[in-house]
């Protein structure tokens, strides 16, 4: 805050340090604090400079302080490989369709149908040549890594104001079954009920742990009355922005971004399970 009943209309300083001292009683700061502090003047005051010397003339005081002009804040538009990659493939997205996580890793790219689709699962156990446990193991392993660049991205993107959506769910029904619409809140509900059964706080870790069947059976149980044989989360986009500065939509450039995503985390792993987790990137998630 400036005092400035300590200088009036018409008042004459022989530079800005005299001014700095009369309504701060200290000089002007050096370097770049010296233009903050003038800055910081022109809100409360205005001044005229009496050319061919550092004099200088009060001009008008204001009652009250000008309010600092806000900096314009550039737009947000998707950058870098990854970013740019998976924004360019989401804007052909349509919106308010209910697209699962499944949906997403083989239309945007991350996998092929050979990763996410149980049809194919034991040809590509017998291709890797791997135990059903050891591919398990590594398709679990490899499946939480693109989950979180999946979410991450997500989750900027519509920090960003570039997208907007909302989860929902997908159900399949029993045979005999006529299809109902089920509240999400009641989903929801069901799912907190799964969820205070376990030692785990969000849903994210307990899927992600052995304890996840118990909890999706557990939900099951609950829906059974209502005839659900299968349930998925699903992503709704209600907003999707265009930039039309981002490389053209192309699902094989993210898979190899990916692709080099694993084998860098593989590439931690000791020799054999590199190696196995390597056999299940180049059979199931590379794009054929």
């Amino acid at each position: 805050m400036i005092d400035t009943t300590k200088i009036l209309p018409g008042q004459e300083f022989k530079n800005m340090q005299e001014l700095s001292v009369a309504l701060t009683g200290q000089k002007m700061p050096a370097g770049k604090g010296y233009v903050l502090q003038q800055e910081k003047f022109k809100l409360y005051f205005s001044w005229k400079k009496i050319t061919g010397t550092h004099k200088l003339i009060i001009d008008e005081i204001y009652k009250e302080p000008k309010t600092k002009p806000k900096r314009k804040q550039k737009e947000y538009c998707p950058h870098g490989k990854y970013n740019s990659a998976i924004y360019a493939n989401l804007q052909h997205l349509e919106l308010n369709k209910k697209y699962s996580v499944t949906d997403l890793y083989e239309l945007l790219g991350f996998t092929s149908d050979r990763f996410t689709r149980p049809k194919y699962f034991l040809d590509c156990v017998n291709a890797t040549e791997l135990s059903l446990s050891s591919y398990r193991y590594f398709h679990k392993k490899i499946n939480c890594i693109i989950a979180q660049i999946l979410y991450i991205n997500l989750r900027k993107f519509e920090e960003k104001g570039c997208i907007s959506y909302h989860m929902d769910y997908a159900y399949t029904f029993k045979e005999g079954h006529k299809p109902v619409d089920i509240p999400i809140d009641y989903m929801e509900d069901v799912k907190a009920q799964a969820l205070a059964q376990t030692s785990y706080k969000d849903e994210w870790s307990i899927l992600h742990s052995s304890k996840a069947k118990e909890y999706t059976d557990f939900i099951l149980k609950k829906l059974e009355p209502l005839g659900v044989k299968r349930y998925t989360k699903c992503y709704v986009f209600t907003e999707i922005k265009q930039f039309n500065t981002l490389p053209l939509s192309d699902p094989h450039t993210l898979n190899n971004l990916i692709i080099q995503k694993l084998k860098d985390a593989s590439s931690k792993c000791d020799a054999l399970n590199n190696k196995r987790m390597n056999s299940i990137i180049d059979t199931a998630v590379r794009l054929q």
